[in-house]
């Protein structure tokens, strides 16, 4: 609950503070630099222990404080006729996604704990093993990102040099 409640004290503060960040880097290299650190956090989780785990979800807190906004931002910025639709449907993509996939972790982590188990007899180290490698599974998620908002940044710059050709004319 500690871990929980820091990610999200960390995610409250720098919020507060985004405005800034987006103007210099633009929406896309944001979520660009959320996907590198949040997968940086996650896979540093998948392997750390005991203080070593604050300072990961510290890292992963970074990470992913600004996807949410910023995605919600892009889009009211860059497809402004889709308006409060536009933005709801991003948002509910998202919680639709989480609903789809939360069966699919419990049973990653089910699985990883019962092997665990089979190997150690000791209930807590199952369950250690069982967060760990159900977090390993989970950085592939985020590494897509990676992939996913390093093309957004290409594609955002291609159209901005275009617009910019456009009115040199």
């Amino acid at each position: 609950m500690l871990i929980m409640a820091m990610i999200t004290g960390v995610m409250a503060v720098r919020r507060f503070f985004v405005g800034p960040i987006v103007h210099k880097f633009n929406p896309s290299g944001v979520l660009l630099f959320s996907a590198i650190v949040t997968t940086l956090g996650i896979y540093s989780m998948s392997m750390a222990t005991g203080n070593m785990v604050y300072v990961s979800a510290l890292l992963f807190a970074v990470g992913v404080t600004y996807f949410w906004p910023t995605m919600i931002g892009f889009v009211a910025e860059n497809v402004p006729k889709s308006g409060a639709l536009g933005m709801s449907m991003l948002g509910g993509a998202g919680m639709f996604a989480v609903s789809i996939w939360n069966p699919v972790i419990g049973g990653w982590i089910d699985s990883a704990r019962e092997r665990a188990l089979a190997v150690n007899a000791n209930p807590e180290v199952a369950k250690l093993a069982a967060g760990q490698a159900t977090l390993a599974n989970l950085t592939v998620f985020s590494f897509v990102l990676i992939f996913a908002f390093t093309a957004l940044v290409i594609y955002m710059r291609k159209i901005m040099d275009n617009n910019q050709k456009v009115h040199n004319r």
